[in-house]
């Protein structure tokens, strides 16, 4: 992959151009870049939304790190009080889950965060990102599980926040929750999601997963 230059300009076209100004500094892992190309991504999903965002908007500095997000989504959630109701509901349910998940069968799990998301939109999902943030590790089928079957969602309103949700997994510490992101990107085949894809098939180390997005790039071509 080549190397990332601080500032570097770049565009994605979905319908519109959004600009990017990436600030970065060289990561030759390619994980680091992920979290980059998410921005994009959101920008891109937001084509014929009526959102618009500046490149000023989507500024990120290399300093706002995953680590970063752990220690302060708490506060963040107290400080959004309307996220906190959906926040225990999703977490609570999360927790509590102690299913066997089977491929190719919705679970009980599922059912009740769909419902949720659809009853909440948007709102649900941030609230579920901070669940996955400080979820235990113990319960990273369960996590994994909600990212699959809320990526296989047939819901256009909450498309952006879903799959800003998902290529924000590709980069999380259990290859659990990599896979499942990687399926749903593999699933919902955006053409926009193509330089994340690249991103992760670089740094994932799992070769199964490696496979998943190998996948979803084949596909994109064809």
């Amino acid at each position: 992959m080549s190397n990332l230059t601080s500032p570097r300009e770049t565009k994605l076209n979905a319908g519109h151009d959004y600009t990017a100004i990436i600030n970065k500094e060289d990561n030759s892992s390619g994980a680091t870049i992920i979290r980059y190309v998410t921005a994009l991504i959101t920008a891109a999903t937001m084509s014929g939304s009526g959102h618009t965002l500046s490149a000023n908007q989507l500024c990120i500095s290399p300093e706002i790190s995953r680590r970063a997000r752990l220690k302060n989504s708490e506060t963040r959630v107290l400080e959004e009080e309307d996220l906190q109701d959906l926040y225990n509901e999703l977490s609570n349910l999360i927790n509590a889950s102690d299913e066997y998940y089977e491929d190719g069968k919705i679970s009980n799990l599922a059912k009740m965060v769909e419902y949720i998301v659809l009853s909440s939109g948007d709102r649900s999902i941030r609230a579920l990102q901070l669940v996955i943030d400080n979820a235990n590790k113990a319960k990273s089928d369960a996590v994994a599980e909600t990212v699959k079957w809320i990526g296989y969602m047939e819901d256009q309103k909450t498309l952006s926040s879903r799959v800003w949700l998902a290529a924000d997994q590709l980069n999380n510490d259990s290859p659990w929750i990599r896979d499942a992101a990687a399926l749903v990107l593999a699933d919902l085949l955006l053409p926009y999601t193509k330089p994340l894809l690249l991103a992760a098939l670089e740094s994932e180390t799992k070769q199964h997963i490696k496979h998943t997005l190998q996948y979803a790039l084949d596909n994109l071509e064809l």
